[in-house]
């Protein structure tokens, strides 16, 4: 046999396996529209700020994708504003599947540490650029911004949990007690 038939035999194979896995693909997808359809869920109306929005992000973060260590970005600013729209439009979407809108209350505070993550994406080759010094302390203290938030909102502003958290809380208290306790008794042996 020569080396052309064993190739050929190759990319074959290459070729079936590819077909099958966006068979699969094609199947499962078919199958979750269906299973949508059935249960008279408007798609368009849930998925629109994810294909558009999100789409409109993931154009603006394609450049950045698409480069190498060799070719890097032209405009690696564009993967900032570019994760942001990815991080509005899947929101939104987020929001709408869980039938919770008034999340976005606090929620918005991941816009702006998307645009930071979407900064140090697009400058990722370049390891001098300040924004890998000061990225990750403003994403962290965003981070903690919304935490802080999202419980004030949750559980003053929503009462998400009802009676439920002053018990948490309680209960959390006793831990960090008898945490401290433990470790005086360490000390003390």
């Amino acid at each position: 046999m020569s080396e052309e038939t064993i190739y050929k035999a190759q990319e074959r194979a290459l070729m079936n396996q590819d077909s099958s896995k966006t068979a699969v693909i094609l199947i499962g997808g078919g199958l979750g529209l269906l299973a949508l359809t059935l249960s008279g869920v408007d798609m368009l109306a849930l998925f629109a700020p994810f294909i558009f929005v999100g789409g409109l992000g993931a154009l603006l973060l394609w450049p950045s994708y698409r480069s190498t260590p060799e070719h890097p970005p032209r405009a690696p600013w564009l993967a900032g504003p570019g994760m942001m729209f990815l991080a509005a439009g899947s929101l939104i979407t987020f929001t709408m599947l869980i039938n919770r809108p008034e999340m976005m209350a606090y929620a918005w505070a991941l816009l702006p540490i998307s645009l930071f993550s979407g900064l140090m994406y697009g400058n990722r080759f370049n390891q001098e650029h300040p924004i890998h010094q000061n990225g990750p302390k403003v994403i962290r203290v965003l981070g903690w911004i919304m935490v802080g938030m999202g419980l004030f909102f949750e559980l003053l502003v929503f009462e998400t949990f009802g009676p439920w958290w002053p018990i948490g809380l309680v209960g959390y208290g006793l831990f960090l007690l008898l945490k401290q306790r433990n470790r005086s008794k360490e000390k003390a042996i």
